[in-house]
């Protein structure tokens, strides 16, 4: 009885030293297939059964609406534009969602493929550190991925995140074993998981550039060794040319992206742009970080204990068990922390899921280092015990001691893990019941469970795209008519919506500029991030009363008041505010003012009275500058736009400007003239708020073919 555990405890707590090195023992050897498939199943289970629990309770989120309104797209090319408006987005996890879209469009089915992926990452994390530091290490990094909250919070999320932390973690893999074998099957796994891993997210450059550093290293010291023995280095050159190939093929791979990815560069509202580095690196600053990450308490002195335990096993010369992890932290930080500077300890938490699968490797280490010194010292105390305990010497008792070390190093393991899975308890249940974000499903059942007929929606506040994008997704997942309306983007289908309407309900984002009065009629309903006003009265009362008391909040639905009166046979615009579309030359600086100017591959329409624009994969506009404004006047900027024959996408912006600021209208994003083949009448109407103001209109087609603007006309509302 005691040979079989003694063999099996040897088995599992395995030393880092030698965890690639098969035992020559022939009853370990056939207990093999069972120690293989154990920990994967485990680990599955436990991994699963944390991340589809209740993984469809909550209604999807901001975020996570952006990704499911890919399957609203009606073809796999569709999808790839949609993927593309998002500049700070790579394709992968959208285009994932759309060849799944046969799951359904609920909650759980979206969320499925994220919940496997984190499943997958739990075991792929001991597969890894099995190969990298031993089964003590994989073991321990396993159950650190599978229960700790940051794990489980972004493997119930349909983004990124998670399939970034799976494809990093198989990357890293692969280039440990591309590393330390090298066939040319291996070089190209890396090299594909590495232009998967960039299609995942542009924060995977750092993990690709630290898996290849790693494997370019390891070769080269091989190289180097073979240099200083005066041994045939044809093999250790073949290797480095492997290597510098994978990577070029990795850059090959990336090349269809990467006018995206200069774009996202070239933006300061997007990425690292975002970080405030003015912020000074405070201790609660970090603690509330480390928090986030779940590297607190217990894990975070893991994670130094790791770090150590790497670092001596560096200066021992124990490079495989050490190197990947250490580059593999230490890495993109620095890169973190050149971008974002002191700022980095305010970076979103989702932005470190890079670097967090190696900080979970580290604490591994120091859960095995720990056990190793536990070892260490047992071994220490029965040799100083030795002449006190000469029974021990006795063969039949000494075949226990090795079971008892054993033993203990399991011990000592299960312990520590214990301690990190009761301080995550907490927090685990914590994530289960909190909400994380706009409860759109609840917004839309409330109103298809009052009205038969499907209302329109009338939305205002801070943020509308946000509302919009929510209420429409749900009334499309289920199979509703209902009509979403942006009170700042109206045009005239929009117009005709609001005035055809049997019933008009009012929604907005619950941000804090919206004031406690409501317009008479309902008490406001509120469904976590978005507030709702049933319906009341005649929907022509009812769109100017919401819209007067809109206006104490949003000052700019001041004209979009005046435009819905207008509309209703109130009163007429003013006169016309604009010269007819002319030809111009392209000018290198500001557009002069009161004219229009055309960049190159725009050209007035035969007509006279548009533009026609030949964009050819860049953003090329028709630019109007005036100053002829009056302070606290109302307009209405009017143009149609056909972007039928177009790739890509035409967009109406209003830019404001005085001199101590601008704005850009509707709201920031511009007017989106909506995609098809019919042609839509773009309404903007805004109002003027500060003195000395300069206008500028942009019309701007964006992707490959042609767009039309007809008939732009600008005209105060008195």
């Amino acid at each position: 009885m005691i040979a079989p555990m003694r063999l099996a405890f040897a088995r599992l707590s395995r030393a880092s030293d030698d965890a690639g090195t098969a035992t020559a023992d022939n009853r370990i050897h056939r207990l093999d297939p069972f120690l293989f498939f154990a920990p994967i199943v485990v680990l599955a289970a436990l991994s699963a059964s944390l991340r589809f629990y209740c993984l469809g309770c909550r209604s999807l989120w901001l975020d996570e609406v952006a990704t499911a309104s890919v399957l609203m797209q009606p073809s796999l090319g569709a999808a790839l534009s949609y993927a593309a408006t998002w500049t700070d987005h790579t394709p992968l996890h959208f285009l994932m969602t759309w060849l799944l879209a046969p799951l359904g469009r609920d909650e759980f089915a979206v969320r499925i493929p994220y919940a496997v992926a984190g499943t997958l990452a739990a075991v792929a994390m001991y597969r890894l550190g099995s190969k990298v530091a031993g089964r003590t290490v994989g073991w321990a990094a396993g159950l650190l991925m599978a229960g700790l909250p940051f794990a489980i919070f972004y493997s119930q999320e349909s983004r990124p995140t998670i399939l970034m932390v799976l494809v990093t973690v198989a990357l890293m893999s692969a280039a440990h074993a591309a590393a330390h074998r090298g066939t040319v099957l291996q070089w190209a796994l890396l090299a594909v998981l590495a232009a998967i891993d960039l299609y995942t997210g542009y924060l995977a450059l750092t993990a690709v550039g630290v898996a290849y550093a790693y494997a370019g290293l390891v070769r080269l010291w091989a190289l180097l060794a073979d240099l200083r023995s005066r041994r045939d280095l044809r093999a250790s050159l073949i290797q480095v040319g492997l290597c510098c190939g994978s990577g070029a093929a990795t850059a090959i791979a990336f090349l269809p992206w990467l006018g995206h990815f200069q774009e996202f560069l070239s933006r300061s509202d997007l990425g690292f742009g975002r970080v405030d580095s003015s912020q000074p690196i405070t201790a609660d600053a970090v603690s509330a970080l480390l928090a986030q990450l779940d590297l607190h308490g217990i894990v975070f002195w893991l994670t130094l204990t790791g770090i150590a335990t790497a670092l001596v096993d560096l200066c021992r010369r124990r490079t495989d068990a050490a190197l990947l992890p250490l580059l593999w932290f230490f890495l993109p930080l620095a890169f973190f922390a050149l971008r974002a500077g002191p700022g980095i300890v305010t970076i979103w938490p989702r932005y470190f899921a890079i670097v967090y699968p190696a900080a979970l490797l580290l604490a591994a280490m120091g859960v095995s280092g720990l056990a190793r010194f536990a070892d260490w010292a047992y071994r220490l105390l029965t040799r100083l015990l030795r002449s006190q305990l000469s029974q021990l010497r006795n063969p039949a008792r000494q075949s226990i001691l090795p079971s008892a070390r054993s033993l203990l190093h399991v011990a000592v393991c299960c312990v520590l893990l214990t301690m990190v899975g009761l301080d995550a308890l907490p927090a685990d249940a914590a994530a289960y019941h909190g909400a994380k974000g706009s409860d759109y499903r609840g917004a839309v059942d409330r109103i298809l469970s009052s009205d038969s007929t499907p209302p329109a929606v009338l939305v205002v506040g801070q943020n509308p795209d946000w509302v919009i994008s929510g209420l429409r997704y749900y009334a499309w997942a289920r199979g509703s008519s209902l009509q979403v309306i942006d009170a700042l983007k109206l045009n005239s289908e929009s117009l005709a919506t609001l005035q055809s309407a049997t019933s008009l309900w009012t929604a907005g984002w619950a941000g804090p500029t919206v004031p406690a009065a409501d317009p008479a009629g309902p008490t406001r309903e509120w469904y976590a991030d978005v507030w709702l006003l049933p319906a009341w009265g005649s929907v022509a009362s009812r769109s100017e009363t919401i819209l007067d008391w809109a206006q104490q909040f949003e000052p700019e639905l001041g004209a979009a008041r005046k435009l819905v009166a207008f509309t209703s046979g109130h009163g007429t615009p003013g006169p016309e505010l604009l010269p007819p579309p002319t030809q111009s030359a392209a000018e290198a600086g500001p557009p002069f003012v009161d004219r229009w100017t055309l960049q190159p591959h725009v050209t007035v329409d035969g007509t006279g009275t548009g533009f026609v624009l030949q964009p050819a994969g860049n953003d090329i506009n028709a630019i109007y500058a005036t100053q002829s404004l009056t302070a606290g006047g109302n307009y209405l900027l009017s143009v149609g736009c056909d972007p039928h024959a177009l790739t890509g996408s035409l967009h109406v912006f209003v830019v404001l400007q005085w001199s101590t600021g601008s704005t850009v209208l509707p709201d920031g994003a511009g007017y989106s003239c909506p995609a098809g083949s019919a042609s839509a009448n773009a309404l903007i109407p805004f109002s003027v708020t500060a003195p000395s103001t300069t206008m500028t209109i942009w019309l701007r087609a964006s992707g490959v073919g042609t767009g039309t603007f007809s008939d732009p006309s600008l005209r105060s509302l008195g």
